[in-house]
């Protein structure tokens, strides 16, 4: 559920992904997704996600139980 002053809170949210270089892990299309969703309803869509550092770790993780 999207929480009150979500729209200004996910525009501050793209703006400070805008230039991060792209990193697995840290900075990749899944990281920019749960930060979009976070800023939308204040919760992680994703808790406890491991860590992952390349395109095989993040596929383990996205396939793992």
């Amino acid at each position: 559920m999207r929480r009150a002053g979500w729209e200004r809170r996910l525009s501050a949210a793209v703006r400070d992904w805008e230039d991060r270089p792209f990193a697995w892990g840290t900075a990749d299309c899944l990281g920019f997704c749960r930060a979009v969703a976070r800023s939308m309803t204040w919760e992680d869509p994703i808790p406890g996600l491991p860590d992952y550092g390349s395109e095989y770790g993040a596929a383990r993780v996205l396939v793992s139980d």
